[in-house]
């Protein structure tokens, strides 16, 4: 969802480093450009052209194995129900820069662990979090910093919201 017509997204904002590859190519300017198999011309200038990165060839390849993370340690140590299906925290920050700047709000209204709470608060973003089950909004404290201000978070009771800044 975006407030706008025109939402923000920017694959600048989500760049990798490129290949060593194409490191090399940019280097030597040497390509072998002109038609390939399925047809298309592919020309020296739109390959030559140094991007200062790459856009991510699979945003989904991530992780999600960890059980000894803080969250679930934290969970255990206060007996607090733990998500069974938390997030890769990588996931989330592909979207929250592609998506967001600085100070955008982020909504997740499906929160669970609260892993794209904890991701948004981390690169500057305010976010709104929705969990109707109160026992996963409890346990997803222990990806926030003891030393923020509790303030900064609200439950709400009637909805389970969890509310950052």
């Amino acid at each position: 969802m975006s407030p706008t017509d025109r939402p923000k997204s920017n694959n600048r904002r989500v760049l990798v480093p490129y290949s060593p590859a194409m490191r090399h190519l940019l280097a030597t300017k040497r390509y072998n450009s002109g038609i390939r198999p399925s047809g298309h011309r592919v020309g020296k200038v739109s390959f030559l052209k140094n991007n200062r990165g790459a856009i991510p060839g699979n945003v989904i390849v991530a992780s999600n194995t960890s059980s000894t993370d803080a969250y679930h340690r934290s969970c255990r140590a206060s007996e607090a129900l733990r998500h069974p299906a938390t997030m890769p925290e990588t996931l989330a920050e592909f979207f929250i820069r592609f998506l967001t700047t600085a100070g955008d709000i982020v909504l997740d209204p499906f929160a669970g662990s609260n892993t794209t709470g904890a991701v948004a608060e981390r690169l500057g973003r305010r976010w709104i979090a929705v969990e109707p089950i109160t026992n996963y909004i409890e346990g997803s404290r222990a990806r926030f910093s003891r030393t923020s201000a509790l303030t900064n978070r609200t439950f709400a009771t009637r909805f389970p919201a969890l509310i950052g800044s």
